[in-house]
């Protein structure tokens, strides 16, 4: 009996032992993923430059202060300039469109806000403040409202209340009207 209960106890440990190695097992394939991806991660940033390399005669497209889009031939004379090194220079249009688009959006946002919540400013490190933003609705094709507590990035303009989100909406909404019509 005695023998018995020892040998059963015996399995028991080689069963839990087995747990164990296959446990040790998954967690170091997932470490060796993570070492893969922190490998990748440093690959990623040595490899973003500050600024794009342009040949000589090269087109590039900027935006210039009246939204226009301005093509324009790069000259480097080996250094492109500010333009280049602040990503404000691009390779293809559709990226200088997308450029004009949004950096126009948070413009006007931040001229409604300058108008009328200037004196607030967002707290990301307070959970319990309450911020509203206005987002494109693409479903509705049109600005609206929304809510954020939680999520605060430095690329949303927030707004202390619901109703000046709302109103700005409202704003940005009848200058999309008008500029249809």
């Amino acid at each position: 009996m005695v023998k018995t209960h020892i040998l059963s106890e015996i399995e028991h440990q080689n069963s839990v032992i087995a747990t164990y190695e296959k446990e040790i097992k998954t967690r170091q394939k997932k470490q060796v993923h993570l070492f893969e991806k922190l490998e990748e991660i440093e690959k990623v940033s040595e490899v973003v430059p500050d600024a794009l390399d342009y040949s000589d005669n090269e087109m590039c497209y900027t935006v210039n202060t009246s939204g226009e889009i301005a093509i324009s031939k790069v000259y480097t004379a080996g250094k492109i300039g500010t333009v280049g090194e602040n990503r404000r220079l691009f390779k293809a249009k559709e990226y200088a469109e997308l450029f004009r688009d949004k950096s126009q959006f948070i413009a006007d946002m931040l001229h409604f806000k300058y108008l009328y919540d200037r004196d607030f400013k967002a707290d990301c490190n307070d959970a319990l403040q309450r911020s509203y933003m206005v987002v494109y609705d693409t479903y509705n094709k049109r600005y609206s409202t929304l809510s954020d507590a939680v999520n605060f990035s430095p690329c949303n303009v927030y707004f202390s209340t619901y109703e000046i989100a709302e109103a700005c909406a409202e704003w940005m909404n009848e200058r999309t009207q008008s500029d249809r019509q």
